[in-house]
C-alpha cells in the first residue's frame, strides 16, 4: 500500500521578549506562508517582505518565485521567468535570483544571474565571457539595502 506525504509550509518568526539578567526565553510564532509559496529564502531586515520559491503545479519542484507583503498580506507571483528567489531589496522593489539562460535554456546548466522589479520583470546579469555551465553560468546572492548592488558568482571557464 502506497504512503501520500503532504508537507504544510509555515514561515518561522522568532523575537526576543526581554533583554535582562534573567530575560525570558526567545519566543517563536509560526505563521502559513500563502499558498502555493514552497520556501522563503530571504527577508527584509524588518520582516515585512519575504520572497522565495513556488510550486504552482503541487509536484513539489520550485517553478517559480514570490514576493510577499506580510503587512498588506499582498502575495505576487513573480513571471515564471524567475528559477529562484535569493534575495529582497528592504523596501521589497527588487529581486535577486536566478533565471534561464537566454542563448543555452537547459533547465539543468542554462542559469543566470537575474534581478526583478515591478518596473523591468526579470533582467539577466550576464556572466563573465569565458563562463561555462558548471552547474550554471552566474549565480545572484544578496542584495545592498536598496537594490542596487548584487553579488554572486560567475565561472571562468569550466
Amino acid at each position: 500500500m502506497a504512503q501520500t506525504c503532504t508537507s504544510t509550509i509555515i514561515a518561522l518568526l522568532i523575537s526576543t521578549v526581554g533583554i535582562a539578567a534573567n530575560a525570558a526565553e526567545p519566543t517563536a510564532t509560526y505563521q502559513r506562508l500563502p499558498s502555493p509559496a514552497m520556501s522563503v529564502n530571504d527577508m527584509s531586515p524588518d520582516g515585512r517582505y519575504l520572497t522565495g520559491e513556488i510550486d504552482q503545479d503541487a509536484d513539489l519542484i520550485a517553478d517559480g518565485t514570490y514576493v510577499w507583503d506580510r503587512l498588506s498580506d499582498q502575495f505576487t507571483v513573480l513571471p515564471f521567468t524567475g528559477l529562484t528567489a535569493s534575495a529582497i531589496s528592504d523596501d521589497g522593489s527588487v529581486v535577486l535570483g536566478d533565471m534561464p539562460d537566454p542563448v543555452s535554456p537547459d533547465p539543468l546548466t542554462g542559469v543566470l544571474a537575474g534581478m526583478w522589479t515591478d518596473a523591468t520583470g526579470w533582467q539577466n546579469l550576464g556572466a563573465l565571457p569565458n563562463a561555462g555551465t558548471c552547474p550554471s553560468r552566474s549565480n545572484g546572492y544578496e542584495l545592498s539595502a536598496d537594490g542596487s548592488v548584487a553579488v554572486g558568482l560567475s565561472w571562468d571557464g569550466c
